[in-house]
């Protein structure tokens, strides 16, 4: 499927894209960035190296989704089911990701800079070698989740599965 097929599906209100094989999807490329994908479902979806960036995904369904080496900068996660993704080395600064469920979710360096992650669920994440230079941490659930070689919001590295306070 295309970026164009998806979103002209997607603006005759369908809304349930599960598992589909969509890859290296450039919305911000063909479309104005900021397309509304809020409560899509792209569960099990591949969309490795695609552009999302300014993208509302809010309330999006990405679980297990392949997410590895994108651009997500700027975009409206809140909300979003992002369990058991893949977000390796993506880029995903300046962005909402509050209330997200990113639980058993592989960030391994990954960019979260200046990111809002307030109440997020990251338990058993993977956040090595990640940069939250900036993030906003407020009550996200940290149980479980690997830090080793990330820097932290206060922008130090931190050598070993702790705490980021």
């Amino acid at each position: 499927m295309t970026a164009e097929e998806l979103l002209e599906r997607y603006a005759a209100q369908e809304r349930d894209f599960s598992n589909l094989y969509l890859i290296r999807l450039n919305i911000g490329g063909k479309y104005p960035m900021g397309a509304n994908l809020s409560g899509i479902n792209l569960s099990g979806a591949n969309l490795s190296e695609s552009d999302l960036r300014k993208v509302n995904l809010s309330g999006a369904n990405l679980s297990g989704a392949d997410l590895s080496n994108c651009s997500i900068e700027k975009a409206n996660l809140s909300g979003a089911n992002l369990s058991g993704a893949n977000l390796k080395n993506t880029l995903v600064n300046e962005s909402n990701l509050s209330g997200a469920n990113l639980s058993g979710a592989s960030l391994k360096n990954t960019q979260i800079a200046e990111s809002n992650l307030s109440g997020a669920d990251l338990t058993g994440a993977n956040l090595v070698y990640t940069n939250l230079t900036g993030a906003d941490l407020t009550d996200a659930n940290l149980t479980n989740t690997h830090f080793t070689y990330a820097i932290g919001a206060n922008g130090r590295i931190i050598n070993y599965n702790e705490a980021l306070n």
